[in-house]
C-alpha cells in the first residue's frame, strides 16, 4: 500500500488493527503506557514491517494514538449521556435521534479542537497515552458501531404530479383545493409559461405542481411543511416554486390591470346624483383588515385594536367592481392607511 500523499498514510483497517495489536502486545509486556521514543520507534518499524510501502515514522504512530484516545474519550462520554445504551451482541450504540442531535451539537466545536495535536514535542519528551487499556479494548467496537440515521421522510406513493392529476380530474374537488376551476387552472399555468417563461425543473417538477403548491398556501394559508409533505418535495423546494410563482404572477398585472386615463368617468357623468359633484372621481378605495401570521419578534406590531395578528391592505376599486390597485404589508397597528 502506498501513501496516500505526500507524507499522509491512510489508516485502513488492516492498518489500523496491527496498530492496536502491537500497543496491547507492548502494554501487557511493559505494564505501562508511558513509553519512550525509542518505544514509538520500534511501534513505527513493525508496522511497516507488516506492511511494505506504508512509510509512518514517530510523530504519525503518535498522532494516531492521541487520535483514538480521543475517540474513547467521545465514546464514554456518549455511554454516560441519559438516553444512550450500549448493545453487546451487535456491539453498536443505541439512542434515538433527538439524542443523538444533542450530543453531536454539544461536542462539535470541541471535536474539531481535539484532533489538532502538536507533534513539534522535543526528542527528550516522553508521550503517554492515558487510558490505554480501556482505549484498547474497546476500540474495535468502536469501529463497529453505526450512529443511526434520520428516518427517511416524503416516501409517500402519491408524488406531487399524481395527486395535481387527481385534483384536476374533479371540479368539484378542484375547487375546494385550489379556488379555481380546471379549466382555468391549466389556462393560468399556460399564461405563466408564455409570459413569464416558467418551466417544468431539471427534476421533473411541472408548472402544475408549482402553481397548485401556491395555491393550497394562500387559499387555504397552508404551512410550508404541509405543502412539502403532500407533493412530496423539500421546504426549501416549496419555497422557491411559491416564489417563482408569485413573481410570474406579478408580471401579469400590467397586461391585466390597465387604468383607464380619463377625466370623467362614464357611470359619474351618467348620474344626477354624483355628477357635476364627482365628476373628477375615477375609482373607489378603501382598507381592510386581513388575518396573517407573523413572526413572534414582530407580532406585537401587527396586533389591531381588535386584538387579532393582521395586515392593513389598502384596495383600490373601479366602477367595474375591477380592483386595480392593492398594497398589502401594513402593519395591523396602523388603522388608517
Amino acid at each position: 500500500m502506498a501513501p496516500k500523499g505526500d507524507g499522509i498514510v491512510e489508516w485502513t483497517d488492516e492498518l489500523e488493527s496491527a496498530f492496536v495489536d502491537i500497543m496491547v502486545d507492548k502494554f501487557q509486556r511493559t505494564h505501562t503506557s508511558s513509553w519512550k521514543l525509542k518505544d514509538w520507534e520500534q511501534i513505527s518499524r513493525e508496522l511497516e514491517e507488516k506492511f511494505p510501502g506504508v512509510i509512518l515514522g514517530i510523530d504519525k504512530v503518535k498522532i494516531k494514538a492521541q487520535r483514538l484516545k480521543t475517540q474513547y474519550t467521545q465514546f464514554t462520554e456518549l455511554i454516560r449521556h441519559t438516553g444512550v445504551g450500549w448493545d453487546g451482541p451487535t456491539n453498536t450504540v443505541k439512542a434515538n435521534p433527538d439524542i443523538w442531535d444533542k450530543f453531536i451539537k454539544r461536542i462539535m466545536a470541541r471535536y474539531v479542537n481535539s484532533l489538532r495535536y502538536d507533534n513539534s514535542s522535543s526528542d527528550d519528551d516522553d508521550s503517554s497515552v492515558d487510558d490505554l487499556p480501556v482505549l484498547l479494548t474497546i476500540h474495535d467496537a468502536m469501529s463497529e458501531q453505526q450512529v443511526p440515521r434520520a428516518r427517511p421522510c416524503r416516501t409517500s406513493a402519491l408524488r406531487g404530479s399524481e395527486y395535481i392529476n387527481e385534483v384536476l380530474s374533479n371540479d368539484t374537488t378542484c375547487y375546494e383545493n385550489f379556488r379555481m376551476d380546471p379549466h382555468v387552472f391549466h389556462n393560468l399555468c399556460d399564461t405563466l409559461r408564455a409570459n413569464y417563461g416558467i418551466r417544468n425543473t431539471r427534476k421533473c417538477m411541472t408548472v402544475e405542481e408549482m402553481l397548485g403548491m401556491f395555491l393550497l398556501v394562500v387559499a387555504h394559508s397552508t404551512r410550508y411543511a404541509v405543502v412539502a409533505e403532500r407533493f412530496q418535495h423539500s421546504k426549501e423546494t416549496v419555497s422557491r416554486a411559491f416564489n417563482l410563482i408569485l413573481q410570474g404572477l406579478h408580471s401579469l398585472v400590467p397586461t391585466y390591470i390597465r387604468p383607464r386615463n380619463v377625466e370623467e368617468q362614464p357611470e359619474i357623468r351618467g348620474c344626477r346624483q354624483w355628477y357635476p359633484f364627482f365628476r373628477h372621481c375615477i375609482r373607489a378605495i378603501d382598507g381592510t383588515h386581513v388575518k396573517a401570521i407573523m413572526p413572534a419578534s414582530v407580532r406585537g406590531a401587527y396586533r389591531d385594536r381588535n386584538g387579532d395578528i393582521t395586515q392593513n391592505v389598502l384596495a383600490v376599486c373601479s366602477h367595474q367592481m375591477i380592483i386595480t390597485y392593492v398594497m398589502t404589508g401594513w402593519e395591523g397597528s396602523a388603522h388608517r392607511l
